[in-house]
Order: structure tokens, then C-alpha cells, then sequence
């Protein structure tokens, strides 16, 4: 049986694998990756007890809500790697991925963490030769903005 999938759905998934399941920060989270695709990336966290910053309002933990942001923009890079190279041995694309890497990143805290889980999106504002700049935005489950984010991620 032949696999129909293009060499870009097959890297994105090994990529949706090794953030959620090899990566011990991301576990801790409980990171799930619910889209990843050539235009964009969400990830959903669920929150919990562990991630709370603010106990007294119970909030999300404002290491959190970066570290989110940041590592939307390393899978949306990751994936714009894949985009460029899609056509070379998987072996070369993960080779470029592992040295992915944050460059600078701004956050923008908009709102207070709350909510039952948060997805975080991100897509790119423009993929360079050697570096890519990715724009991420973090809302609750009830649609609310809580922060924004630029990165700008080393890709070459």
C-alpha cells in the first residue's frame, strides 16, 4: 500500500508529533497542535492548576502565555522550512528545523489569563532566506484576545 500524503503533510505531521509528544515542556503544558498548515498554526492548552500565575485569580501564568506565543512561532517557522524545502529528502528538512531558533520575540499582555483552555494562532508576516517573522495571537475559550506576539525565528 502506497502512502497518498505530499512530503508537506508528511514532515507537518512528524512536526505536530514531536511538539506534543517529544518535547517535555510542551507535555507538561499538555500542548495540542489542532492546525498546521502552509497559511497557519493553533495550538489549545487546557488550563490547569500547574499553569496558574495569579492564584488568588486563578490566571494563566504569564511565562505561559510567552512561551505559547513563542512556540507558535517555531512551528509556523518550522513549517515555512518545509514549505522551501518540501521537495528534498525529509532527512535535509529536519536537519534545518533543529536549528530553528527565537532570534526576538514581543509579547503584548492585552487581557488577564483566564478562561477554561486557549488556543494560540500564528502566521507568517514574512519568510526571509535566513530569518522569518511570524505574528501570534493568544485568546481564551471565549473568543477574548489575551496577548499578541511577534518573533522574529532564525531559519537559515
Amino acid at each position: 500500500m502506497t502512502d497518498d500524503r505530499s512530503g508537506f503533510e508528511e514532515a507537518v505531521e512528524l512536526l505536530k508529533d514531536s511538539y506534543e509528544k517529544r518535547m517535555p515542556y510542551n507535555m507538561f503544558l499538555g500542548l495540542e497542535v489542532v492546525s498546521i498548515g502552509r497559511e497557519g498554526v493553533t495550538v489549545r492548552v487546557k488550563m490547569k492548576e500547574g499553569l496558574v500565575g495569579n492564584f488568588i485569580r486563578g490566571m494563566l501564568h504569564g511565562g505561559v502565555i510567552s512561551s505559547l506565543i513563542d512556540i507558535v512561532g517555531g512551528i509556523m517557522s518550522a513549517v515555512e522550512v518545509i514549505k522551501k524545502m518540501e521537495e528534498m529528502p525529509k532527512e535535509d528538512i529536519f536537519r534545518r528545523i533543529e536549528k530553528v531558533s527565537t532570534v526576538d520575540l514581543r509579547v503584548d499582555y492585552l487581557r488577564p489569563g483566564l478562561g477554561a483552555y486557549f488556543l494560540c494562532g500564528g502566521s507568517t508576516v514574512r519568510m526571509g532566506e535566513k530569518v522569518a517573522t511570524i505574528g501570534m495571537e493568544l485568546s481564551n475559550d471565549g473568543g477574548e484576545t489575551i496577548a499578541v506576539g511577534r518573533g522574529t525565528y532564525l531559519v537559515g
